[in-house]
Order: C-alpha cells, then sequence, then structure tokens
C-alpha cells in the first residue's frame, strides 16, 4: 500500500507518529497533493484529538510545504492561519510554508504583518527538525524569527512591511534577543533594497504619530506628486479631476472603493 492509499485509513486511531511518518514521506517526495489532503481540520485523524495535540499535527504538516513546495490549493490555509492563528507553532509553520511558494508575491506580506501583530506577545521557541525534539534544544526558532526569515526571502516585494517593522523595533519589551536581531537584518536588507513601487503604506497604528514616521510618509507622498500629477479620479457624484487639479498643495486623504 502506498502513502496516498494510506491516507484513506488515517482517523482517530492513527498515532501522532505514523502521522508525523507520512508527513515526512510526502516532504521527501514532494508530494504536494498528499499534504494537501490533510490539511482540512475536519479530516478524520484530527477528530477526537486534543486542541494541543491537533495545532502540533497541523503545524508539522504546513512546515513540510516549505520543501515539497506550497500549490495554490494550501495557500488558504497557510494566509487563514497567518491572520488568525495565536498559537506559535502553527504561526511558525505557515510562515515556513510560504516559502515553498513558487513566486515571491507582496500579496503575502498583509497576513505576515498580521501574524506579527497576534503572535508578538506570545511568541515562542519552536522546532521542526523532528515531529516530537528532544528539549532542551541547542538550536531553536520562534514564530517571529520565521516571520522574519520569510520577510526576507520575499525580497523587495516585501518593502511595504517597513514602516510597521520598524515600528515594531521600537516596542519595548517584546521581542527577544534572537528575533530583535532578525528583525534588524531584515530592515536593514529591504531599506537598502529600496524598490520602486509608488503605492505609499499606511503607517501602522503602533507609530502613526511617530514624527520618523510621519515624515517619512510626507517625503514619499511629494516625492511622488509628479507622478500622479495625470491620474485621473471619479467622485462619488461621478464627476472626474485629475490629482494635480485638486489635490496639490494641501493636506489630502483619498479613500478608494
Amino acid at each position: 500500500m502506498d502513502a496516498r492509499e494510506s491516507t484513506h485509513l488515517l482517523d482517530h486511531q492513527t498515532s501522532e507518529q505514523e502521522f508525523a511518518e507520512l508527513v515526512d514521506h510526502a516532504r521527501r517526495e514532494l508530494d504536494r497533493q498528499l499534504l494537501v489532503e490533510l490539511l482540512p481540520e475536519r479530516t478524520s485523524v484530527y477528530r477526537g484529538r486534543s486542541a494541543n495535540t491537533v495545532n502540533r499535527m497541523r503545524g508539522y504538516l504546513l512546515a513540510a510545504f516549505e520543501a515539497a513546495g506550497l500549490p495554490k490549493k494550501a495557500l488558504p490555509y497557510v494566509f487563514e492561519e497567518l491572520e488568525s492563528g495565536r498559537d506559535a507553532y502553527l504561526v511558525a509553520a505557515a510562515a515556513r510554508a510560504l516559502r515553498g511558494r513558487e513566486s515571491r508575491s507582496s500579496d503575502a506580506v498583509p497576513f505576515l504583518l498580521k501574524a506579527t501583530e497576534n503572535i508578538k506577545y506570545a511568541d515562542d521557541a519552536v522546532s521542526f527538525d523532528s515531529y516530537r525534539p528532544a528539549w532542551p534544544l541547542s538550536g531553536h526558532t520562534t514564530a517571529l524569527q520565521e516571520i522574519a526569515v520569510t520577510l526576507a526571502w520575499l525580497g523587495s516585494a516585501a518593502t511595504s512591511a517597513l514602516p510597521t517593522l520598524r515600528c515594531l523595533l521600537e516596542e519595548p519589551g517584546v521581542l527577544s534577543e534572537a528575533a530583535r536581531a532578525q528583525l534588524e537584518s531584515v530592515v536593514a536588507a529591504l531599506s537598502v533594497g529600496g524598490g520602486s513601487c509608488c503605492v505609499v503604506p499606511a503607517p501602522s497604528p503602533c507609530c502613526a504619530h511617530h514624527p520618523e514616521t510621519a515624515r517619512l510618509v510626507v517625503h514619499q507622498v511629494r516625492s511622488r506628486t509628479g507622478v500622479l500629477a495625470g491620474v485621473e479620479l471619479e467622485d462619488q457624484d461621478g464627476g472626474r479631476v485629475k490629482f494635480e487639479e485638486f489635490f496639490t498643495g494641501k493636506p489630502s486623504v483619498v479613500a478608494f472603493f
């Protein structure tokens, strides 16, 4: 019986070790479809288990996508965990899974930043070297570190994260030394990388009042006014106006629907 056939025999009596061995097999064989089949929480293998056990099983599964490759069918599960997850192991696994994606797309950045906000006060040491690693570990990572590594992996596609990351680095007592060092490295790399996108990200609420952030946003808007001058906008009554005719020379807020 091959591994694919064995997924149909998994149920609440399947041991965690058997489950982990199947995930390891799928990771080695790059069997993405097998991993996708095990993602839904309604799958019988998770039935009747404690929340902690299900989190560990699904976290180990998600992390396997880094090596096996992350197909489009699995992406909604990864994004959902980043957006709403509060378990460090699961969030770290989801951040790691993104690195198995073929494209380094900026659409992942908002989810990674939301995960950062959700987990920053509940960050914890994690390891995906094996399903049941021996503690204490000589080497480990954390959810925030995994998020930082994924942002670094995204490269120039993650430049919109810079204001939020800078704010996070300014918050006292939030980051461990390892997470701080990782995030500082990412910020330095993204700052040098720059990027040519003309979309100015909104400042994070944590530091929207900060003078440095305010000066940065104002500078970015001013430096791009020439690019936006000819952009034609339409108001709620159907009237059309060019950006330079209405928004130049005064503070303005534009809402897009």
